[in-house]
């Protein structure tokens, strides 16, 4: 086990398999057997921790389990490490080159975790700190690509399941119309799910770009000189069926057919 599962009044180690349970306390995360605490503590409201001397009280302190403090120690470095060596497969030449990175990877992880003295793990920060400086930019990407890939795979899930199982499970909940039921993906990344929408707005009026028409009665009016012009005039960019039936018989009748001699 080691001494950091000792208990500072009686020094036993306290271990699974002793007849003691170790306490951790809330208020200043120090440890105590159940037997020292319950001498100490049980007939009086407050007493000091025999390590900090902070006031405490039997209601203080719980349980310490050493599984869950291994497992949320190893859950905190793994998080911490994969954030910054985040690469993939895609991010190496070949397989095993990616093979020793997620080795290393998880050497750090075991090192880290499992580091007994502040010199080592200084070193241990200090090298996962110049890794981070080094590949910043790789980094950066990596996490971009993975955001992307995330907000991909959420979105076809949504799409794929739709509410059929929010449908299933609440079936008895309603006779007729179903209620208003969401995808608990959908609910958990909404902004996954917000559609850009472009809103025209302006605080005044349009204007005319010529500042002498005031209104409709002050646009000058064209004249046309040709039918085709007048054709073109009712087209607003572009053309419509009578204008390139005019134009294809004008361009037809322009032609010049010349027969050869046989």
């Amino acid at each position: 086990m080691g001494s950091n599962y000792d208990c500072p009044v009686c020094l036993e180690t306290v271990t699974p398999l002793c007849n003691k349970i170790l306490l951790v306390s809330s208020q200043c995360g120090h440890f105590i057997c159940d037997k020292c605490a319950d001498t100490q503590l049980m007939n009086v409201g407050t007493n000091q921790c025999a390590i900090c001397r902070t006031n405490v009280t039997r209601k203080s302190y719980t349980p310490y389990s050493v599984d869950n403090a291994l497992y949320n120690s190893y859950y905190e470095v793994r998080r911490k490490i994969n954030q910054i060596f985040n690469s993939t497969r895609a991010n190496f030449a070949n397989t095993p080159l990616y093979d020793a990175y997620l080795e290393q990877r998880e050497d750090l992880i075991y090192e880290l975790a499992e580091c007994e003295t502040d010199a080592k793990r200084s070193k241990i920060e200090q090298q996962i700190r110049n890794y981070q400086r080094e590949n910043a930019r790789l980094i950066e990407e990596n996490n971009t690509l993975q955001k992307i890939q995330h907000k991909k795979q959420v979105i076809d899930i949504v799409k794929t399941e739709d509410i059929f199982y929010e449908i299933v499970a609440n079936r008895c909940l309603f006779k007729n119309e179903p209620p208003s039921l969401i995808h608990p993906l959908q609910r958990t990344y909404s902004d996954y799910f917000i559609i850009d929408q472009v809103k025209l707005s302006a605080e005044v009026e349009p204007q005319p770009l010529n500042g002498n028409i005031k209104q409709d009665t002050d646009i000058v009016r064209a004249r046309y000189g040709t039918l085709k012009q007048l054709i073109e005039s009712d087209v607003a960019g572009g053309f419509n069926q009578k204008l390139l039936e005019f134009t294809c018989r004008e361009k037809f009748e322009s032609l010049v057919f010349i027969t050869q001699p046989q």
